[in-house]
């Protein structure tokens, strides 16, 4: 069996535990992103519903009300 030196398996040990923190914040943005994409689709939904109950004339009025 090999035998690693300390310094070696320490670099091992941090190499291992940036790669899975990476992988974790790769997977947390990720979700972010979808959490995000799926708030703004809700968005633009309820933005053709206002254009389709209201007409496109107060359309911006509607949007600019549901912003703020």
């Amino acid at each position: 069996m090999l035998r690693l030196s300390d310094e070696l398996y320490f670099l091992i040990k941090q190499g291992v535990i940036a790669f899975l923190m990476m992988v974790m914040t790769l997977k947390t943005f990720i979700y972010q992103t979808k959490t995000e994409i799926m708030i703004l689709s809700d968005f633009f939904q309820n933005c053709l519903l206002l254009i389709d109950k209201e007409g496109v004339k107060n359309y911006t009025k509607n949007v600019i009300d549901y912003i703020f």
